[in-house]
């Protein structure tokens, strides 16, 4: 599953190359395009988050969405179930993979 990545949701909604797209209808910034590209390329986890960092910066000064809206989920675990963290990004899907039982 790809949800954790930011690309999946920064290239889709915020890259100029999607406009006419559902996600992205008309947004344009060039400097929001370079750091997209910049960040799917680098392998440096480091480098990858801050290229992250200020593409998010930026797109929130720009305001191109109006965020609001989480569902309320409910989810029950046993005791004995580790290592759940709730990703809002398809909160719906669970990540199976770090969950452990005690």
């Amino acid at each position: 599953m790809i949800y954790a990545d930011p690309d999946n949701v920064a290239f889709a909604a915020y890259h100029s190359s999607r406009n006419g797209q559902w996600q992205n209808p008309v947004y344009k910034n060039e400097e929001v395009d370079k750091l997209i590209e910049a960040a799917r390329v680098e392998t440096d986890e480091t480098k990858r988050a801050e290229l992250y960092k200020k593409f998010q910066e930026l797109v929130i000064d720009d305001a191109p969405d109006i965020f609001g809206v989480l569902e309320k989920r409910k989810l029950g675990f046993g005791a004995n179930v580790k290592n759940f963290v709730f990703t809002p990004v398809a909160a719906n899907a669970i990540e199976l993979l770090p969950l452990s039982l005690d």
